[in-house]
Formats: C-alpha cells, structure tokens, sequence
C-alpha cells in the first residue's frame, strides 16, 4: 500500500511531504518511486532513507527508488495528482 510507506516516510524528519507509486518498466517488472519534498536544504540520500524505512516497513514495501522535488503535483481541489508524478 502506497499510503502505509508515505505515513512511515512522514515520521522522517528530513521529509516534509511526500508521494509513492508503482512504475513498471514497460514488462513484467514493477518498483516502488518515492517522491520527497525536503523539509530542508539538506536532504539525507536515498540509503539513508531506506535504513530508516527499514526499521518500520518489510523488505518489499522499501521503495526502488527515492527522488526529491521541490513540490508535489496536486489536482484544482487540493489533492495530490499522482497521474502528474515525474517520469
């Protein structure tokens, strides 16, 4: 559950907001994306990230990949627009 890892990256001090989504590679295989706004101009990196994760979630809901941004992308009423995640 996408919603589980975002709750649990929340908790990161680091992390101010913070987005997750399953992105295929056009084939069979699918990774986890994190997408962080950073609380801070110093983001810790995305192994650090993932040893803090580690310690609340199992192995298979860490995500692949961690990319930071400088906001999330949210639809006219407020919410986020996953649809407009970064490739």
């Amino acid at each position: 559950e996408p919603e589980e890892i975002e709750a649990a990256m929340a908790k990161f001090v680091a992390v101010a907001d913070c987005a997750v989504t399953v992105r295929s590679d056009g084939g069979f295989h699918s990774r986890l994306v994190a997408f962080a706004v950073p609380s801070s101009t110093d983001r810790p990196t995305a192994n650090q990230v993932r040893a803090v994760l580690a310690g609340q979630l199992p192995h298979y809901m860490l995500p692949a990949e961690l990319r930071w941004v400088d906001r999330l992308p949210v639809t006219v009423n407020g919410k986020l627009d996953r649809s407009a995640l970064p490739d």
